[in-house]
């Protein structure tokens, strides 16, 4: 576990924080990230199957590893966002 903190994100809390931060700034997706906010994506995570689970861990360690930068993350984090609509897309 230690080796994951020295990683970046190590809860689904703080995933859920970053996702939402990297919403706010890069799309043009309307969203408070706001405590209940969080609350609901960690309820999601729960909800999901462990192969969606892994996708978004993946994808938003990408957003950490590329410190939310819009412009970093769209050219990094590619493979990582299509895993993550092609196992969580409803």
């Amino acid at each position: 576990m230690l080796a994951a903190g020295a990683l970046g994100c190590t809860s689904t809390k703080d995933r859920c924080e970053t996702a939402c931060d990297w919403t706010k700034s890069c799309t043009s997706v309307s969203i408070s990230c706001s405590d209940s906010d969080i609350d609901e994506c960690v309820d999601e995570y729960e909800k999901q199957s462990d192969s969606c689970q892994d996708a978004f861990d993946d994808f938003v360690d990408c957003l950490d590893d590329n410190d939310n930068k819009c412009s970093d993350v769209e050219k990094e984090c590619l493979e990582e966002a299509n895993k993550y609509l092609d196992k969580c897309a409803p």
